[in-house]
């Protein structure tokens, strides 16, 4: 006790003590307690911006599996399902890909047991995926020999396509699955052929449960319009399920504008985004947050629709109706 009293006395008597060595000597010690006090706010905050993220990140659920070709590959490499996500505020829920997504493959691959490996692994590896984004079929079309039966080729498309979606289902009996179509590319060459497909589709999926076609056929058209010749919005949405209608969204006589895409077949990086988020919009929006699906045009409303558009003059303007 005795000894405790003499440091404090001492300890008042040196920081009493305005002696040039006093003060040489207590700058020594005290320095960092001092910078301590004086810690930079800004980084303070940023310490805390690092913690929130890293916990947010933590805290994602993967829910969506994509899986397929240079359409998913290219999206998910740019991040754009995860941008398109947090621009819907739903940036609690995670994408996968990567095993998963790999250019120029065709839906004949993806029918074999190697390839629907990748798939069973990541979803050992992530039991709460439930949404599986298929993409797949565009390069067993541009990979088919001269005079092929193109009919045929779509029919084994679609088969080799289901097999994809029962082994999933194997896996996740509750799993919802979407089979996206492909925009119109720049040349404008298939954009009937893209039609006759996505018909094809719509027939299939509609004798096997929690499976759905992601209609695209036109819709950067409509998110984004064709620099020169329409703007944004002034073109049809093409439809999603129930009714699919309009089949063909946007304008279905021209190719997609350069614009939105990097090359002649794969959009850009913020087109991804834009067909993410419509993939969000037409079904994940519902899946993710437990909301039922709603339902896209019947078809008398996508007629009423392709009217109004008619009386504005848009298809008038450029002597055609679609």
């Amino acid at each position: 006790m005795h000894r405790l009293c003499a440091r404090c006395a001492y300890n008042e008597r040196v920081t009493n003590d305005n002696s040039p060595i006093a003060k040489a000597r207590r700058s020594t010690l005290p320095r960092a307690r001092r910078r301590d006090k004086n810690f930079p706010p800004y980084l303070l905050a940023l310490m805390m911006a690092t913690l929130l993220v890293g916990s947010e990140a933590l805290a994602q659920t993967p829910r969506i599996l994509l899986i397929g070709d240079s359409w998913v590959s290219q999206a998910w490499s740019a991040g754009s399902f995860q941008a398109a996500l947090a621009n819907k505020g739903l940036s609690q829920f995670g994408v996968e890909g990567g095993s998963t997504t790999i250019g120029g493959t065709t839906a004949a691959q993806w029918a074999t047991q190697p390839y629907l490996n990748l798939i069973t692994a990541k979803v050992n590896a992530n039991p709460t995926l439930d949404i599986f984004h298929l993409s797949m079929g565009g390069n067993d079309f541009l990979g088919a020999p001269a005079g092929a039966d193109l009919l045929a080729l779509a029919n084994q498309i679609i088969a080799d396509q289901v097999t994809v979606v029962n082994h999933i289902l194997s896996l996740q009996p509750n799993a919802k699955i979407t089979i996206g179509t492909y925009d119109y590319t720049p040349s404008g060459e298939n954009n009937i052929g893209q039609a006759v497909l996505t018909s094809l589709l719509i027939n299939a999926v509609s004798s096997i449960p929690n499976y759905y076609v992601l209609n695209q056929l036109g819709l950067l058209h409509n998110r984004l319009g064709f620099s020169g010749l329409f703007a944004a919005g002034t073109t049809p949405e093409p439809g999603n399920w129930p009714y699919y209608q309009p089949l063909q969204g946007g304008d279905p006589l021209v190719g997609g504008d350069p614009a939105a895409y990097a090359d002649s077949i794969h959009p850009t990086a913020a087109s991804y985004v834009v067909l993410a988020e419509h993939a969000i919009d037409a079904y994940y929006l519902a899946w993710l947050t437990g909301a039922p699906l709603v339902p896209g045009l019947q078809p008398v409303a996508a007629l009423a629709l392709m009217a109004s558009l008619g009386a504005l003059g848009y298809f008038k303007s450029r002597g055609r109706f679609p």
